[in-house]
């Protein structure tokens, strides 16, 4: 009864109430680390890429019909008419395959397939350049958003995440559709049979490559195997069999992904309302300053400072267009970054920033509308080019994204995270919207309607793509004897050979048949 206290029971790693008979007061145990909500979202987004040990028969199928599908369209060369088909062919894949379920995923789809029409109409690279990015953009979010998640409810933490995810999924797809290949082929059921149907397998592609390499290196023993095979097509070959495999068996493995309905976590704040008020009064002193001096230009003042320098108004006028869409760049980054790293109060952030941060955005409009004007200037003076006139496209697409910030900083919508999605969404539009005016014609048109104006470049006109030849062609009768006469030959020098109808686009045939109208046959050439 007045014995010893009874021995302490064994050390565990979990916590367990204080004991009356502890001698030393109060038990101190470890409790577990609570992860926090940005670790939780890390975890569920990377599960994504463990379930999936191997590529499924149907997946494998698919993966394989698209690999000759790209050696059939890109073999001599990549066209609008190849690049476009294979964009169809993957859109089937993630579509009819029920990949793809939601209904927004399949909207960037449907808008996928105007993009490669895009491509399959034009042949200028101002323009395919562009609409290969967002074809590729595009059919990365059908997939990333195929099954869950919304491009409109998209944080920018959440865009970088998804893109490594898809950088991952990458680095595993190819040995994730190579097992798949090896485990869901179909064997012979009996021992023996299974085993030699497994060397087979393995040993064919084996042999063959050691029977390539041997013929390339060797005419004898070439000619003793009957193989004169150039070992660039065969390394061509192999190359599109497996890109094209590759880009499929990527598609539907981030579309497969699965990730559990984890809240996206929020960057935390850590600028408080007197450093953001003081550095956003300081730019919008800078930018009403700079469109002060702008005004005043324009109404003549200022015009004797750059005689002394030995600037003329014109050429004032025509000067830092480029610099200017640069300031507008970075206003865009600064204000966004602010509005991410603000400390908010209520979920909102102070009257200040918001106000201020619209101020900022109205006059990066006005900065904006003083470089398209300085770009006009030197259009009227010089004439158009394809780099002139993709400025314009920018510079809208720019005051858009202005305008999107304006209303996420005033507070429309703050309930989801909608700014990411649209400025992607409006990037893509103007990309569509550009390649399906056909610009280069529209440079050729106008050069040749102002060259009573304006220096007509008859060099660089004969340099545009196949898009700008029809007018160019149409345009001819209209031009004094000295420009016609120098354009027409420039033209009719044009190469006319096809290399294959996978490597065409619509552009290029029309531009081959005006060139048969105005020159003649190729061979008569």
């Amino acid at each position: 009864m007045y014995g010893p206290p009874p021995p302490p029971p064994p050390p565990t790693y979990g916590p367990y109430p204080p004991q009356p008979w502890y001698p030393y007061g109060v038990q101190r145990v470890a409790t577990p680390r609570q992860r926090s909500a940005a670790e939780l979202w890390v975890m569920a987004t990377f599960r994504a890429l463990r379930p999936r040990a191997r590529a499924s028969l149907p997946v494998v199928l698919l993966s394989l019909v698209a690999g000759v599908a790209a050696d059939v369209l890109f073999h001599p060369g990549a066209g609008g008419i190849g690049i476009a088909t294979f964009s169809v062919l993957m859109c089937a894949c993630l579509a009819g395959g029920r990949y793809v379920r939601r209904a927004e995923a399949l909207g960037v789809i449907a808008f996928t397939v105007l993009v490669a029409g895009v491509i399959l109409f034009r042949s200028s690279p101002w323009v395919t350049i562009p609409a290969l990015l967002t074809l590729g953009g595009a059919l990365g979010a059908a997939a990333s958003f195929g099954r869950q998640g919304s491009l409109f409810d998209l944080p920018w933490i959440e865009v970088a995440m998804r893109s490594v995810v898809a950088a991952v999924h990458a680095l595993l797809t190819p040995f994730w559709l190579l097992r798949g290949a090896v485990e869901r082929i179909p064997l012979p059921t009996k021992p023996r049979a299974a085993a030699l149907g497994r060397a087979m397998v393995i040993g064919i592609p084996i042999a063959g490559t050691l029977i390539l390499l041997f013929a390339s290196a060797d005419p004898v023993f070439a000619s003793i195997v009957a193989i004169n095979l150039d070992p660039a097509e065969i390394t061509t070959h192999v190359l599109l069999l497996g890109a094209g495999a590759f880009a499929v068996g990527l598609l539907v493995r981030v579309a497969a992904q699965s990730r559990d309905d984890v809240s996206t976590p929020t960057v935390p704040g850590i600028m408080g309302n007197t450093e953001i008020v003081a550095i956003l009064g300081a730019v919008a002193i800078v930018f009403a300053a700079f469109v002060g001096v702008q005004v005043a230009t324009a109404f003549g003042v200022g015009r004797d400072s750059l005689a002394q320098q030995g600037i003329s108004f014109a050429d004032y006028a025509r000067s830092g267009y480029f610099q200017l869409l640069a300031v507008v760049v970075v206003t865009t980054v600064t204000l966004t970054a602010f509005d991410a790293l603000a400390l908010r109060t209520d979920g909102k952030h102070s009257r200040g920033q918001r106000g201020l941060s619209l101020v900022i955005v109205g006059l990066a409009l006005a900065v904006v509308g003083v470089a398209l004007r300085r770009l006009a200037l030197y259009d009227d003076a010089y004439g158009l080019t394809m780099l002139r006139l993709a400025c314009i496209p920018a510079a809208a697409w720019m005051c858009a994204v202005l305008l999107l910030i304006a209303a996420w900083t005033a507070g429309i919508g703050r309930s989801r995270h909608w700014l990411p999605g649209a400025v992607i969404t409006t990037f893509a539009m103007t990309v569509l919207v550009f390649g399906a005016g056909n610009p280069e014609a529209f440079v050729a048109t106008y050069d040749i309607q102002h060259a009573a104006s304006a220096h007509l470049d008859i060099d660089y006109l004969s340099t545009l793509s196949d898009d700008a030849v029809p007018s160019l062609v149409d345009s001819l009768p209209t031009l004094n004897g000295n420009d016609a006469s120098r354009l027409k030959p420039l033209l009719c020098a044009r190469d006319r050979s096809g290399s294959g109808w996978a490597q065409d686009s619509v552009a290029s045939i029309a531009a081959r048949n005006a060139l048969v109208r105005l020159c003649g046959s190729a061979s008569s050439a």
